[in-house]
């Protein structure tokens, strides 16, 4: 029988003892989770271990070092899962990690969530070769006729009323006086300003001035308002400047009032402008249309409407002439013109004269003294000193004078040169 069998006679006892002690190792291998024990029993003998030990440390160091949501099915991976999972313990991780079952070697590789960063913009060469391409394709539809602008019908023919007549005319002479030409851009770099102080015209002891100023033409005028209140010992405050009649405040410039190389400018204090405006402003009210004689002479008798009686005043042919009352004003001359004459010693009365163009302001002043009841006072020529003697020097005889925005008029001046107009208001210094 033992024949049959070829017998190893190459082996000895200690060859099997390491045959059985290596099945015993896998034995030993299937029973335990891992390899612990026998990989020191290994090291102890100096046999290496297996390389499928090494691939599963290896699988289970890579497990504990990724997140757990790689982990997951990616079915249930969603953008908006709390960071809370992936920032867990590590022993948690781990712990995990042994319940779970182990994996096949072949798992799938580890999903990605979706990218929130938009896509790059596109170049705008790209754009346009697209809008091309469109356009050739499809064709540029050409765009709707527009609706045909039929003309208003001619307001030619349209019959007003009077009312409504007189109210187009006023809008159109407000529109036409607002109007103002575009300011031109451009200009000197520095502009030159000539001030002209006027002072009070009831004031005797007030003298007009002349300042010369530079200024640039994109600066505003606080340092000439400034320079201009120290030049004239007021507040800058009660300073009042204008150009053109018109008021200039600080915070304008020379460009923005239109001023291009040089421009003069008037100077007054607050009191005197009001006193000049009240004048423009009794002018205007003096040119309104006048109404039917009974309602004028009615308002003359009556002391309600006038706190002084309306004189009026016509010039004869010689220089000599005096003023003479009219009893209608229809009669008025055509060439004639009403002026209101007012001074310091007939205050709180307006003393109207008729007056012509070639009228003397000497002529004017004699009537207006003559109908306030000074002409006594003020003698047209003083009577000259009779007789030798070395007794005192006379004083100066008093002159009246015709002041008109200020200025003192020469008595042989005629009033035409003021340019004044029906209703406008002179005053009389010198009393």
């Amino acid at each position: 029988m033992d024949a049959r069998f070829m017998r190893n006679t190459t082996r000895t006892a200690l060859a099997w003892r390491k045959i059985n002690k290596r099945v015993e190792e896998q034995e030993q291998r299937k029973r335990k989770a891992t390899g612990s024990d026998s990989s020191s029993s290994e090291r102890e003998e100096g046999s290496s271990p297996r390389s499928r030990n090494k691939k599963t440390k290896r699988r289970l160091h890579k497990q504990d070092t990724l997140p757990d949501w790689t982990r997951r099915d990616p079915a249930l991976l969603e953008i908006s899962d709390s960071d809370e999972d992936i920032l867990a313990p590590k022993k948690q991780k781990k712990s995990a990690i042994e319940d779970s079952p182990s994996k096949s070697n072949g798992r799938r590789a580890r999903s990605r969530s979706r990218s929130l960063t938009p896509p790059p913009a596109l170049s705008q060469f790209a754009l346009q070769r697209a809008r091309d391409t469109v356009n050739q394709v499809v064709g540029i539809v050409p765009r709707a006729p527009s609706p045909t602008d039929f003309a208003d019908d001619s307001v030619d023919t349209i019959v007003l009323d009077d009312e409504m007549a007189s109210i187009a005319r006023r809008v159109k002479l407000d529109m036409t006086r607002q109007g103002s030409p575009v300011r031109e851009g451009g200009g000197p770099e520095t502009v030159k300003l000539k001030v002209f102080w006027k002072p009070h015209p009831l004031n005797p002891s007030g003298h007009a001035d002349i300042w010369a100023m530079v200024q640039k033409r994109h600066e505003n005028f606080h340092p000439l308002f400034a320079e201009i209140a120290d030049l004239a010992s007021i507040r800058i405050d009660n300073l009042v400047l204008s150009f053109d009649g018109k008021r200039v405040f600080p915070s304008s410039t020379p460009h923005s009032i239109g001023i291009w190389a040089e421009a003069e400018l008037e100077a007054c204090d607050r009191n005197t402008f009001q006193y000049l405006q009240e004048n423009k402003r009794m002018r205007s009210e003096s040119l309104a249309p006048p109404g039917p004689p009974e309602t004028q002479d009615a308002a003359r008798r009556s002391p309600s409407r006038t706190r002084s009686p309306s004189i009026e005043f016509n010039d004869a042919a010689s220089d000599d002439a005096t003023p003479a009352a009219e009893e209608h004003r229809e009669e008025k001359p055509a060439d004639s013109f009403r002026l209101v004459v007012r001074s310091e010693r007939t205050a709180g009365k307006n003393i109207t004269l008729l007056v012509r163009p070639t009228t003397k302001c000497g002529a004017i002043v004699r009537g207006f003294l003559k109908k306030a009841g000074l002409e006594a006072e003020y003698p047209a020529s003083p009577p000259a000193a009779k007789g030798r003697g070395r007794g005192k020097a006379a004083a100066p005889a008093k002159a009246p004078a015709l002041s008109v925005d200020g200025d003192r008029m020469d008595p042989e001046t005629e009033i035409g040169e003021a340019d004044l107009e029906d209703g406008d208001q002179v005053d009389v210094v010198g009393l």
